[in-house]
């Protein structure tokens, strides 16, 4: 198995039953209760996890990015004003700098939000297994490519306005 879901599917197949069945150890309707109480698990924690990463983009990452987006777009303007055509030429770099980081920002908003709205499809559901799979396949994914434009985000925003403990700095944390 891959996933806790397909775990979990483990527990009431014919051979697990047999076992349990035959030792003596949980009844069908047993195992079936433990069953429903891992995926009740499963998906409160990953709809948490959801959550937080939402509140983290929201509230830290991208007002940070927004912040240095502004500090470079202010430098370019001003290094355009200041030297004209050869100002082009000395602001190529935080232009190429600044093309980055639009490209981080637009992804992590764009994956959060449709992170969101996968969490809100998952939560129409009923069935429990069938909930744990959707998050699971649909959800949980989306939590892997924001944490890619995060992290390319952190490795491009200067470390004072960084909001959050970087990567590096938790190996020397005191």
């Amino acid at each position: 198995t891959k996933n806790t879901p397909e775990a979990l599917e483990v527990l009431t197949s014919k051979k697990t039953l047999s076992l349990f069945k035959e030792v003596g150890v949980m009844s069908k309707i047993e195992i079936s209760a433990r069953q429903e109480v891992e995926y009740e698990t499963y998906i409160l924690q990953t709809q948490i996890e959801g959550r937080v990463l939402n509140e983290l983009v929201f509230s830290h990452i991208l007002p940070a990015a927004f912040r240095y987006q502004q500090s470079l777009s202010d430098g370019i303007i001003s290094l355009r004003q200041l030297y004209g055509d050869e100002g082009m030429k000395a602001s190529e770099s935080r232009l190429a700098v600044l093309e980055q980081l639009n490209t981080h920002i637009n992804g992590t908003k764009q994956v959060t939000d449709a992170m969101v709205q996968a969490r809100r499809e998952a939560n129409l559901l009923v069935d429990l297994k069938e909930k744990a799979e959707t998050y699971c396949h649909n959800v949980k994914p989306l939590f892997e490519e924001i944490r890619y434009h995060c992290d390319r985000l952190e490795r491009i925003i200067e470390d004072k306005d960084w909001p959050l403990v970087k990567y590096r700095e938790l190996l020397f944390f005191k």
